[in-house]
């Protein structure tokens, strides 16, 4: 697969019951979300995954986004989705999941939510980078950060095959930290029944963000998935068969 097709969304139409909207993380692109696609598709579901407004084109253009382009984006996934399918699930990876959350508190009609790896707040490095990137003279002298490349062979191989950007744009981390606030003022609005997936092996988000997440959130009928020795990107990485599984039998349940 060519690098640019890697960036693009992707459809794989099946059904006309069961239509799953899928939502990348933040700096990503679909690729990240493509695995789990294929799979849900060949289990018989309709699966969308849109490539989010300012990601898979360059970081200045991620810059000049706002979080609200974000939503849209998700938004008009929803609405083709909608427009093919009677019963519509949302899964999220990361930043992805917010949205996946966000949508779901503007839409009672989705029926069910799935949340991966998603975070309220950031702790550590990205906690410093992300306040940082409050400070209107920071991202004025500072347009990008390099991320850092993983030192584990394993998420080494990952990391080359991904897509994402290989910086962090400023203006664009003020936008998510935003993003996380707003999400965090809307959850008591979802009611749908949710599923979290979340791993303590997770370097990026912080294991405790699970915890405020349920305590915010607003459905009764929640179901939890929490493997141990997965990181952050967990739909790539080796193990998520399992996960895949689990997701789907959290939709047909």
């Amino acid at each position: 697969m060519k690098m640019t097709d890697k960036r693009e969304g992707f459809e794989f139409f099946t059904s006309k019951e069961y239509g799953v909207l899928l939502l990348h993380g933040f700096t990503g692109t679909p690729f990240e979300m493509r695995p789990l696609g294929e799979f849900l598709h060949r289990s018989g579901l309709t699966v969308l995954c849109p490539r989010l407004a300012g990601h898979g084109t360059s970081e200045d253009e991620l810059n000049r986004c706002r979080f609200y382009d974000w939503i849209e984006s998700a938004e008009k996934g929803l609405i083709h989705l909608r427009e093919r399918c009677k019963r519509v699930f949302v899964i999220g990876l990361s930043m992805g999941g917010l949205l996946a959350l966000k949508l779901a508190s503007l839409h009672q009609g989705i029926e069910k939510v799935v949340v991966i790896a998603s975070p309220l707040f950031l702790t550590g490095e990205n906690g410093i980078f992300v306040n940082a990137c409050r400070l209107g003279l920071f991202r004025y002298l500072v347009k990008s950060v390099k991320k850092p490349s993983p030192e584990d062979e394993r998420y080494r191989a990952i990391w080359e095959q991904n897509p994402s950007y290989r910086g962090v744009p400023t203006n664009a981390a003020f936008e998510f930290y935003k993003l996380m606030q707003n999400v965090r003022a809307s959850l008591k609005s979802v009611e749908q029944k949710a599923m979290f997936i979340y791993s303590r092996g997770d370097r990026d988000v912080d294991f405790s963000n699970l915890h405020l997440m349920l305590s915010l959130i607003g459905s009764k009928e929640i179901s939890l998935y929490l493997p141990d020795r997965m990181g952050h990107l967990i739909t790539l990485e080796e193990g998520n068969t399992t996960v895949f599984s689990k997701i789907l039998d959290f939709i047909n349940g």
